[in-house]
């Protein structure tokens, strides 16, 4: 969206709010999800085998991705689950942007209770 013009921003930004009434979409920050959707997709790279850009994956998709990870391994040091959730998005890599989204989201879900931090070990809150 923000490399568009600004009349072709206009234009699906209210093409969005107007989807948002018919309740066809829900938009959640920057992104938009549909209705009937309960989980959000954990996806990787894409068919060329490209990762999206760490601002383009939902907050909701990494947090689904960190549950699976920990759901698999039961628990995990902050670093290593944060190299195995971005293996699982697909980065080989993880720099200070990949690092920094996924540690963020780490934070959170300790904060709102659905991991939990104990000596050092993440887990989820069961």
């Amino acid at each position: 969206v923000e490399r568009v013009g600004a009349r072709i921003r206009s234009q699906l930004l209210q093409s969005i709010a107007a989807a948002e009434r018919r309740r066809l979409v829900i938009r959640r920050g920057d992104f938009l999800w549909s209705p009937s959707m309960t989980q959000p997709p954990v996806r990787g790279k894409d068919a060329s085998g490209k990762a999206r850009k760490i601002e383009e994956v939902a907050p909701e998709e990494i947090a689904a991705c960190i549950l699976g990870v920990l759901d698999y391994s039961f628990s995990l040091n902050n670093d290593d689950l944060t190299k195995a959730v971005a293996r699982e998005l697909g980065y080989s890599r993880t720099g200070e942007t990949i690092f920094g989204a996924i540690r963020s989201q780490i934070m959170f879900m300790i904060g709102s209770q659905e991991l939990r931090n104990q000596e050092g070990m993440i887990s989820i809150v069961r």
